[in-house]
Parts: structure tokens; C-alpha cells; sequence
């Protein structure tokens, strides 16, 4: 179910989306370990599985002093039952979460936002009830592009990301992930930009999933590109508002 009302002229929006999920004789997994350590994969039929989503979001523009706001939040609930062991295992899973986006711009002059969010996750297996999953991930992401006389222009953005620790994974990976480039346009149409850039300025980026399956929780970090320095000429062909309609 979806619902959307946009105004124009006020640029106010508002946005709801609703959606969910119930199988039945749901196709899952049997895992048993045997007396000598292997472990045995068979698919079963389950009932009771579902999923549950939802997000709203709301935005407006404050006229005096011209700032764009954008706020939302999203809600989950899943269930999920396997067979573990010859025990049926139910693993409940919940998530909320708050983002928001602020902007401010002036043509030529400069272009300045901050966005944000907040999700927390908890989850609970029914054959580990002594263990709850719960930990909440945050974002910061500032945005800023300011532009010079003679077409000179200084971008820069960065992303805070703090990452709860939890009772499985007790490693620190809170990240600071910094970008910057200085370019100048030439031409008429701006189409052509030379630019110096660095990327992950700090050497933090690292790849990042955390993810809550059946009765486990994963998590995963990998080798991404980290910090490098590039020197770039890009043309751009955009022709839009160059052709006029033959009467």
C-alpha cells in the first residue's frame, strides 16, 4: 500500500509505503550435526513466516531562511522458523529507524546539506533465548559544494558511521570516510571540468555488512579501495535547452 501527496509550489511532500509478506508451507532449512561433526542440509516446509515493513517520510521547505528538510522513519518486523537439531527454532527479528536531510543552496554560490541516520535491530531465537541480538548503527554525512569567481569550485563531503558493538563481534568499526576535490569549468556551458581529487582522505573506508540470519547473526568486513588521489577532465554532453520544437 502506498501512498504520495506532493505540492509543488510549497514543495512540501508527504510519503507513506506499507508492505508485507506471508508464505505458506514456506520453503526453509533443517540443519543436524551428527555424532562425528558433519552437518546435514535439508530443505522443509514451515508455517508462520511473515514479513512486515513500513516507512514514512515527510518533507517541506521553510521559505525564510530557504532550507530544505526531509524527515523519515522505517519499521520491520520479520519471523523466521527453521529446524535446528530436530527442535523448531523461531527467530523474531525488529528494526526502527530516523533519518532526516538538511540543504540550503544559492545558484552559483554554494549548494550545503547534512544528512543523518539511526537504525537500531534486535532479534531473538527461541533455542537461545539466553542471547539477544540488539545495537544500533549511526550516519553522518555532511555535504558541501561552494563555487568561486571564474568557475573554480571546492566540494568536500564525509561520512560518520558508529557501528554498536555487540556480544559476538566486540571490534571497533567506527569509520570516517573524507572526500574532497577543487575543479575548474570552461566553457559557455560549463561542459568541460578538470579537477584534483582525494578520496577516503583519512584511510578508514572498509567494507561493512552486518546481518541477522534465522538463529545467527553475521558480520563481515572487506578489502575496498582506500585512500587515493586522482587527477580528472570530464566532458559533459548533456544537450538539454539546446533544441528548440519545429512549429
Amino acid at each position: 500500500m502506498n501512498f504520495f501527496d506532493y505540492k509543488p509550489l510549497s514543495q512540501t511532500g508527504f510519503f507513506v509505503n506499507l508492505y508485507g509478506n506471508a508464505t505458506s508451507n514456506a520453503i526453509s532449512s533443517k540443519d543436524f550435526v551428527d555424532s562425528l561433526g558433519r552437518r546435514v542440509y535439508q530443505s522443509v516446509n514451515v508455517n508462520g513466516n511473515y514479513s512486515l515493513n513500513g516507512n514514512i517520510n515527510y518533507d517541506l521547505k521553510i521559505k525564510k531562511p530557504e532550507i530544505n528538510i526531509g524527515l523519515g522513519t522505517n519499521l520491520g518486523a520479520n519471523r523466521y522458523k527453521n529446524i535446528v537439531n530436530d527442535q523448531l527454532n523461531e527467530t523474531n527479528q525488529k528494526n526502527i529507524g530516523f533519518d532526516f536531510r538538511i540543504g540550503k543552496s544559492k545558484q552559483k554560490k554554494y549548494d550545503i546539506s547534512l544528512s543523518g541516520s539511526a537504525n537500531y535491530t534486535t532479534s531473538h531465537s527461541s533455542i537461545q533465548q539466553s542471547i539477544n541480538t540488539h545495537y544500533w548503527t549511526y550516519r553522518l554525512h555532511p555535504d558541501i559544494d561552494i563555487f568561486f569567481p571564474l568557475k573554480f569550485q571546492l566540494h568536500t563531503d564525509c561520512e560518520f558511521n558508529v557501528r554498536q558493538k555487540t556480544s559476538a563481534f566486540d571490534t571497533d568499526l567506527n569509520t570516517t570516510y573524507w572526500n574532497a576535490w577543487i575543479g575548474k569549468k570552461f566553457f559557455k556551458q560549463e561542459s568541460l571540468l578538470i579537477k584534483i581529487q582525494a578520496n577516503d582522505i583519512l584511510d578508514q573506508h572498509i567494507g561493512f555488512n552486518r546481518s541477522v540470519n534465522s538463529n545467527y547473526i553475521s558480520q563481515n568486513t572487506y578489502t575496498s579501495i582506500r585512500r587515493y588521489f586522482m587527477f580528472s577532465i570530464i566532458w559533459n554532453f548533456t544537450k538539454a535547452g539546446g533544441m528548440q520544437a519545429k512549429p
